[in-house]
């Protein structure tokens, strides 16, 4: 899969699946573009990627997240090649739980997994972004606009390193604790072909 990487061969899939990404998989390479204090960081938002792809690709219906928590960095080294292991697990009729998984790719030492991520997903519910988020409420308080030119060097100044595949923000408008960003119209053709939404 590409976005997944190898599904390994279970012999009961009905509450298990898993899947690897070797060091040299496209998507891990992709994430060479976003950076933190210079190293190689795998973005938060590719886990619930990874989560809602796994659940579209295994057939299993519409599910939401509900639940994301990140127990240590993944960092992709050039120096020292990491594979990843995702793992999707039901825990409940109305549960699935997918582990994200990391070790170094040497073929020499056995696997040494260190755990993540985790993400909970449970069945879709309809409803409205409206229902969550009062985003006209939020814009009322809003007050500084920031072009995409400063905004990403701001962030650079910060130690985050967002290469040119990352720059998808034309603005963004920012408050005391609140911030809405503006995607570029390229942003969205590009996201419309993507491999995750496939």
């Amino acid at each position: 899969d590409e976005c997944l990487g190898t599904p390994l061969p279970l012999s009961d899939l009905s509450t298990l699946r898993v899947w690897e990404l070797d060091a040299t998989h496209e998507v891990l390479q992709h994430f060479s573009h976003h950076r933190v204090m210079g190293e190689v960081v795998v973005p938060g938002a590719a886990t619930v990627a990874w989560a809602l792809t796994a659940m579209e690709r295994s057939g299993l219906g519409a599910w939401t997240v509900e639940d994301v928590s990140f127990s240590q960095v993944l960092f992709l080294s050039a120096t020292q090649p990491v594979c990843v292991q995702l793992l999707l697990r039901q825990e409940r009729s109305d549960e699935w739980r997918l582990r994200v998984s990391s070790a170094t790719a040497d073929r020499a030492l056995p696997k040494q997994w260190t755990l993540n991520a985790q993400v909970t997903l449970r069945p879709a519910r309809t409803a409205s972004i409206s229902q969550f988020i009062d985003v006209a409420g939020i814009r009322r308080g809003l007050a500084l606009d920031i072009e995409s030119r400063e905004l990403y060097a701001r962030l650079e100044r910060l130690g985050l390193q967002y290469g040119p595949s990352y720059q998808q923000l034309a603005r963004a408008v920012v408050g005391q604790g609140d911030a809405l960003g503006f995607l570029t119209t390229e942003a969205l053709t590009d996201l419309q072909k993507s491999k995750w939404a496939k």
